[in-house]
């Protein structure tokens, strides 16, 4: 096997959600990761990763993208988690890079198994592939993002969940949300503009900071979906209690 950017037969375990967004739903030393609808899960120190998809120079790349989104996220939560459905804004962050993050996040998911999660992007795996890899390019036309911080209760500054790339259509765009640091992030791949949002919620030409909307968790999947799992599947809800 060899690196799907560079080539390379030095392949390293690259993990698809960053280890550094996986810890923070640890309880004590593991959580439950890879949990699917039909209710299979692993037991994970670390989360889910993949050894055959890119060498270490290349996703050290990419590294340097989540730890720049997992910082951002942490001050989010730090200052901005306070009552739901208000709208505000980090100031002085590198929106660039936070679309850098979300490109890398998806271009791995691309190239990794269907047991793991993969997801199809079509032409946009080469678009994304140059715009997280070459400095010099230009953000792609098609691309850009909004952020939603879930609130489970007012002034919550933690973090209850992570979520693989999954395809989803809003607005009449093709769209695919992810959830990392306790963000529910939105990413456009689409030609069409993304019309049924404030367009001064969208990241990419924001040049005082990083917008994001605060919302109420239980009005999104990525909370409903667990909690309802873990009401029906008794193995998993087990496991939830014995390690918390």
């Amino acid at each position: 096997m060899n690196c799907n950017n560079c080539g390379s037969d030095a392949l390293i375990k690259a993990h698809l959600i960053p280890r550094a967004f996986c810890v923070e739903v640890m309880t004590g030393k593991s959580h439950a990761a890879s949990v699917t609808k039909a209710g299979s899960y692993e037991v994970s120190q670390s989360g889910v990763w993949d050894k055959d998809i890119l060498c270490g120079k290349c996703d050290g790349k990419l590294g340097g993208y989540e730890q720049y989104a997992h910082r951002i996220a942490q001050a989010i939560r730090q200052t901005g988690s306070d009552t739901s459905w208000k709208t505000k804004v980090i100031a002085d962050t590198d929106n660039i890079k936070i679309l850098r993050f979300c490109a890398g996040i998806l271009y791995k998911y691309s190239l990794t198994t269907k047991a793991n999660g993969q997801i199809t992007l079509g032409r946009y795996q080469d678009v994304l592939r140059s715009f997280i890899f070459d400095q010099n390019s230009d953000v792609p036309p098609e691309i850009d993002a909004f952020v939603v911080r879930p609130l489970k209760h007012d002034d919550d500054g933690d973090v209850f969940a992570y979520r693989a790339p999954s395809p989803d259509r809003k607005f009449g765009v093709n769209l695919y949300r992810m959830m990392m640091g306790g963000l529910i992030f939105f990413v456009q791949l689409d030609q069409r503009p993304i019309s049924g949002i404030p367009q001064e919620m969208l990241i990419k030409n924001r040049a005082d900071g990083l917008p994001f909307v605060t919302g109420d968790a239980a009005s999104f999947e990525e909370f409903t979906i667990p909690r309802g799992m873990t009401q029906t599947n008794e193995r998993l809800s087990a496991y939830l209690d014995r390690i918390s």
